[in-house]
């Protein structure tokens, strides 16, 4: 009983660590946009 739930704790902790993955990324990719929108405004 332990171990299942270890192991349903286990793949909660990869979903998380894959979910702020991509919210990492998606805010990566937020930022690199606003970051050349404004170089291009410079530029």
């Amino acid at each position: 009983m332990v171990f299942v739930l270890d192991k349903d704790i286990q793949k909660g902790g990869l979903i998380i660590k894959h979910l702020v993955t991509v919210f990492g990324i998606i805010i990566n990719l937020k930022v690199h946009r606003s970051v050349q929108n404004i170089i291009n405004k410079y530029l």
